[in-house]
């Protein structure tokens, strides 16, 4: 009984080391699907400054996002606006970090379309605390622009950051329609 007893396990140890080798020196395939969401960067906040020839320098309401947060609407009245000064906070609300690759400034009259070349200060992006920045809590159209900005673009703008970017542009005209929309990519 005894040698039978041992038979048996000399052949299940020889069984079972068989199929732990077969599994384990055998190639493990697995499929990996990646599924890409169409990011992009928001405005979640601005402010426009107006320079008037009479009044100075103020503030300005005229303004409406688009559907989709990534457009500005300006729109310039009957009284000549020499120049603007637009200040959008951009936050990436998504899972990956993206790049502000660009802000393109539009301008639609009785002319037509056109588009404008804005002088642009993007600072750096940050996690929290974008009202207590020097920048944008409490600035004024005299305090700009305020010193600390980056080189240009593209900046890098991780999940959950937010920037501020300032964009100077000249005008001199009335019964317009400004678009600053911001671009991003991977």
């Amino acid at each position: 009984m005894t040698n039978v007893f041992i038979v048996m396990m000399f052949l299940l140890s020889i069984l079972l080391i068989g199929v732990g080798y077969g599994l384990w020196s055998d190639t493990l395939k697995a499929n990996v699907y990646i599924h890409m969401f169409p990011g992009y960067l928001e405005i979640g906040s601005w402010k426009v400054f107006a320079r008037y020839r009479c009044d100075g320098c103020l503030g300005y309401d005229l303004t409406f996002l688009s559907p989709s947060n990534d457009t500005l609407h300006i729109l310039i009245g009957s009284r000549v606006v020499e120049y603007l000064w637009i200040g959008l906070v951009i936050e990436n609300n998504k899972e990956a970090s993206l790049y502000l690759e660009n802000i393109e400034v539009k301008i639609n009259d009785t002319s037509g379309e056109y588009e404008l070349t804005p002088i642009s200060y993007l600072y750096e992006p940050v996690k929290t605390g974008i009202g207590y920045m020097p920048y944008w809590g409490g600035v004024r159209c005299s305090d700009l622009p305020v010193n600390g900005y980056l080189a240009g673009y593209p900046v890098l703008v991780k999940p959950g950051y937010k920037m501020v970017a300032w964009l100077y542009v000249e005008l001199g005209l009335s019964n317009a329609e400004i678009t600053v929309e911001i671009v991003s990519g991977y």
